[in-house]
């Protein structure tokens, strides 16, 4: 990202500075928690924070050196989530409750983990994802055996 780019401005690093809450959220009621999930989730943005920035700040605050907002701002960037395959950011999130979620591309069908290394997020995400959806009302079970296969297929 550069400097011009929006989504790497002073702002854009603020609003993402809003962290998902690393806790296990309650299944919503009524819900089928066998159940495939497909949920559109178009432009999916990932936070990353600079503990390094975030760090040198903390020391420079604590000898009374200032640290304006936009120090803070430069701790966070956001990543628009693509398909590695076409480079879509129409993207879909696949799985069920209490297992990793899956991208899948709109475009293309392609489908991978982008967290492979963190299968615990991806099931924190995948979590999140079905109680956004059920709270928005953007539900849609997939069809029963349905679901892409992630990997280099």
């Amino acid at each position: 990202m550069t400097a011009d780019d929006p989504d790497d401005s002073p702002l854009a690093r603020i609003s993402a500075l809003v962290v998902t809450p690393w806790s296990h959220p309650a299944p919503p009621a009524g819900v089928d928690l066998d159940a495939t999930w497909q949920i559109p989730a178009g432009e999916i943005r990932i936070p990353h924070h600079n503990r390094t920035l975030r760090e040198i700040h903390a020391a420079r605050e604590r000898n009374n050196v200032r640290v304006t907002a936009e120090d803070r701002a430069a701790e966070t960037t956001t990543e628009i989530l693509a398909c590695p395959a076409c480079q879509c950011q129409e993207l879909q999130i696949w799985g069920r409750w209490g297992h990793p979620a899956d991208m899948v591309c709109s475009s293309c069908g392609h489908g991978w983990r982008p967290y492979a290394d963190s299968p615990e997020w991806g099931v924190l995400a995948m979590k999140h994802s079905i109680c956004r959806a059920v709270e928005v009302g953007a539900v849609e079970v997939a069809e029963p055996g349905r679901h892409p296969q992630h990997g280099d297929t």
